[in-house]
């Protein structure tokens, strides 16, 4: 079965299975949640490492949620101005994100 969470008006899906006749429950995320703001802060920091100068990376504001691998967009800016998108993918549980600079 699948279940629904409301989080700050953002609908976070979980699906549930009963493993056993004494209802005993596993739950796997369907959905992962990102709060835009502290996904911009990690992103500008792993790839300004990666590519050994700042960036900026702007993804918006508030908590998105994104079903589990599907992708949102942020924009990373360089020093000297130049924009290109950040594609980032979502990990489940225990998996990591991955992102991918495009365009």
């Amino acid at each position: 079965m699948t279940c629904v969470a409301d989080l700050d008006g953002n609908d976070v899906r979980v699906r549930a299975s009963f493993t056993d006749d004494d209802y005993n429950v596993d739950f796997a995320t369907i959905d992962t949640v990102y709060d835009l703001d502290d996904t911009a802060a990690g992103l500008a920091e792993q790839i300004s490492a990666e590519y050994g100068f700042d960036v900026d990376v702007e993804c918006g504001r508030g908590l998105k949620v994104v079903e589990v691998g599907q992708a949102f967009e942020c924009s990373a800016t360089d020093p000297q101005g130049a924009t290109r998108s950040v594609k980032v993918t979502a990990g489940g549980a225990g998996d990591k994100d991955k992102w991918e600079i495009v365009g």
